[in-house]
């Protein structure tokens, strides 16, 4: 977490891979919130301001993929993000995020896609 803080922006990436790793192998089989999401949770807001600094494409992309899969813990309005984070994500496969991302993004896109056609209340 403090490397993603640093002004240094080469040791980003290595950090960002580092947490997606460790986020992935721990949510394939999710049934409670696993320890690495519940580290970064205080983390959220300092996180998201860190993805709208970043500069490098690839970084900033890998940090949109911790970002909403993060943001699916989060509940509530900000569980929205989980949406917006995983379209400027990575092109990799959602379901290597494990099957609760995937029902959460799903749900998500609903949710959304009736509220604009004005189905929700």
């Amino acid at each position: 977490m403090e490397t993603l803080k640093d002004a240094d922006a080469s040791l980003h990436p290595a950090a960002l891979e580092s947490l997606r790793t460790l986020i992935r192998t721990s949510t394939s089989s999710m049934t409670s919130v696993p320890k690495p999401l519940k580290f970064l949770r205080p983390h959220y807001d300092t996180l998201t301001k860190r993805y709208e600094e970043f500069t490098d494409v690839k970084a900033k992309r890998n940090l949109a993929d911790i970002l909403s899969v993060l943001a699916m813990t989060m509940g509530g309005p900000k569980q929205r993000a989980t949406l917006r984070y995983r379209l400027a994500g990575s092109d990799e496969p959602i379901g290597s995020w494990g099957h609760e991302y995937v029902r959460c993004v799903r749900t998500t896109s609903s949710t959304l896609r009736a509220t604009a056609r004005g189905e929700l209340c």
